[in-house]
């Protein structure tokens, strides 16, 4: 329930995969009036926008939105990332990414404390997956780096942010072969996190919603 409202716009988080219905009605000096008929608003899985803000200066963003190209071929004293907007702290949020042409890139969420002190893949406040070989991932969280060996490197990458049951899926998406899952009390809003090492493009798939086969209630 929102009163008081000044602006022609308010942005209001949903979670995904629910259904909302909208009424208004308006208040002033002379009374009130009657409620409206309702409006229904569906969300169907995640969706997103970059934080062109947040982009290092190599990376380019389409567009869209949805695909960010890295060519740079100079040495950087930097990894070259870029942030998603801030995801509500409730519910489950799922999205996959492609990555194509780039050997070494980073996937994965991050706290805002992350990104307020600049340490985007260090520490305790960023939860990700590292490919740095093409069978070979590192998953850092908690200050915590755990090594995954997989036969069938993966060509699209799932990941789902589970706030009801407090867990953090990597996913091959292709296969649905679970990758790597993360216990860990996430409380606040977090921001999606992707990273290329080396020149290359990652695609961005949203407004999907996870496998069957790791979807909780």
């Amino acid at each position: 329930s929102f009163s008081g409202i000044k602006g022609l716009q308010l942005k209001v988080n949903l979670q995904p995969n629910d259904n909302y219905f909208f009424y208004v009605r308006a208040i002033n000096a002379f009374g009130t009036s009657e409620q409206s008929e309702a409006a229904l608003i569906s969300t169907r899985g995640t969706r997103f926008l970059l934080l062109r803000e947040t982009a290092h200066p190599a990376l380019q963003i389409s567009s869209n939105g949805t695909v960010i190209s890295f060519s740079e071929r100079r040495r950087l004293t930097e990894i070259p990332s870029v942030l998603g907007e801030e995801l509500p702290a409730c519910g489950q949020h799922y999205w996959e990414t492609t990555v194509t042409d780039c050997p070494a890139y980073r996937l994965g969420i991050c706290s805002n404390s992350a990104v307020q002190a600049g340490t985007l893949g260090q520490g305790e406040t960023s939860w990700y997956m590292h490919c740095s070989e093409p069978q070979r991932y590192a998953f850092f969280y908690s200050g915590i780096v755990s090594d995954v060996h997989v036969t069938e490197r993966p060509a699209r990458v799932g990941i789902l942010l589970d706030y009801n049951n407090q867990r953090l899926l990597f996913i091959n998406a292709e296969s649905g072969q679970l990758l790597f899952i993360i216990r860990h009390r996430f409380h606040e809003g977090v921001h999606p996190a992707f990273a290329l090492e080396k020149p290359g493009k990652c695609t961005l798939h949203m407004g999907i919603e996870p496998p069957d086969s790791v979807r909780q209630k």
